[in-house]
């Protein structure tokens, strides 16, 4: 008796030993339990190195995006994005498939010379359809950092002009790491095989950091930095946004805004998203 009672105790003292959950038995057609499934994360540029938990769908989506561009002397642009979207299907407690999908962009151009503004010409239609393979290494469910995995293949759906008509893809690595109870930072290293109307296929990168803060227990403010490399150029953004946490299944991201850092990007662009977890 006097050995069970101490066996009480320390079980007692140490819960996580006796309460801990082997979330590898979780799959596609096994769901995740409520109770047992990790807070939701949503997407900016940098992926989070989480993945959904086993058997449950995550949607995200901007609900619109608008971009423009002035640069004198050459060319005048504007662009509007209708629900560009990602679903998230959680496999295992480590992996998730992603589909990715944009219905509707209209992109206008017109010459901005110093002595006249030509016609706009427009170029509309949807995108491309991307899948997307994520496994996460380590800190999924414990510990201050974790480490995923992303790969991407891009084709063509439809003939339209948005796009190009070529296979495109990429990989990249997911590194995440808890500051302390308020911060977090997720960054993100991509390779990217991309095709260019002169040059063919092109390998690029993609390099990014996100500093999220929480301000009160749903309400975050998030501050990132996106380079994308390609064709010897630099295109460099700063992207915030606050983020409002609804529920436990719904988040929005409000005020938007992207801010082109040079010539080879867009000078500011707008947009509102969503995250839905089911």
């Amino acid at each position: 008796m006097k050995n069970i009672s101490r066996f009480l105790a320390f079980v007692t003292l140490f819960p996580s030993f006796a309460d801990a959950v082997d979330k590898d038995q979780y799959s596609l057609f096994k769901p995740t339990p409520q109770a047992e499934m990790r807070d939701m994360t949503g997407d900016d540029i940098t992926e989070a190195a989480q993945t959904v938990d086993a058997g449950h769908f995550q949607f995200e989506c901007n609900f619109f995006e608008y971009g423009f561009s002035d640069r004198p002397g050459d060319s005048e642009t504007k662009r509007f994005t209708a629900v560009p979207s990602l679903l998230k299907i959680g496999l295992t407690n480590d992996t998730e498939l992603q589909l990715g999908f944009t219905p509707y962009s209209i992109e206008s151009e017109r010459l901005n010379s110093a002595f006249e503004k030509g016609p706009w010409s427009d170029i509309e239609g949807p995108s491309k359809m991307s899948t997307r393979a994520k496994m996460n290494l380590f800190g999924n469910d414990e510990g201050r950092t974790a480490l995923g995995i992303v790969t991407s293949v891009s084709f063509p759906i439809t003939r339209s002009d948005v796009d190009n008509h070529y296979l495109e893809g990429g990989a990249a690595l997911l590194y995440g790491m808890e500051i302390n109870a308020a911060n977090y930072l997720a960054t993100m290293l991509a390779l990217d095989l991309s095709h260019h109307a002169e040059d063919g296929h092109e390998l690029g990168t993609l390099h990014s950091a996100s500093l999220t803060t929480s301000i009160s227990e749903k309400i975050d403010i998030y501050l990132e930095y996106a380079g994308y490399y390609s064709d010897s150029e630099l295109e460099p953004y700063i992207n915030s946004g606050v983020t409002w946490l609804v529920n436990s299944e719904v988040m929005i991201d409000f005020l938007g805004l992207k801010v082109g850092l040079n010539d080879n990007a867009e000078d500011i662009v707008f947009f509102t998203a969503g995250v839905f977890r089911y």
